[in-house]
């Protein structure tokens, strides 16, 4: 058995062992490069810092602050909550990989919600002919 296991990673170490860890598990290379989309800035920002002593405040507060202000200077509007359930779903990907692995104690990403997936009801004409066909057959006395 490795020691490696159990040698802290740094988070560009780290990242790079999820990326393994998910070519071994026959991820597409599409759901890469979805969650590098948001983990490859946030590794950069962590810089050198141990990853055991980021917490869900620095999370919220420090790196998600930082990623908005980001968004809001290129696109010129806020992330929509799709966006940033996005975001925090990979950020949960990776701190879920580092716990099941024992590269941290505890996972921040468990006291962090992310938004809820908003979707409007759907208005079909599926709905409003069975509608119709239930008073024509109902209502007329057939």
């Amino acid at each position: 058995m490795s020691d490696l296991a159990a040698a802290p990673l740094s988070p560009v170490e780290a990242l790079d062992a999820l990326h393994r860890y998910q070519q071994r598990r026959g991820y597409a290379e599409s759901t890469r490069r979805a969650y590098d989309q948001f983990l490859e800035p946030f590794v950069a920002w962590l810089a050198c810092a141990e990853l055991d002593h980021v917490d869900a405040r620095e999370i919220e507060f420090g790196w998600m602050e930082v990623w908005s202000a980001r968004f809001i200077e290129r696109w010129g509007r806020e992330p929509s909550s799709r966006h940033v359930r996005n975001h925090l779903t990979a950020l949960k990907v990776f701190f879920d990989f580092l716990d099941r692995f024992g590269y941290v104690e505890v996972n921040p990403m468990r006291r962090i919600d992310r938004p809820p997936i908003v979707r409007p009801a759907p208005v079909t004409p599926l709905a409003y002919n069975g509608f119709r066909l239930y008073a024509r057959r109902y209502c007329s006395g057939e």
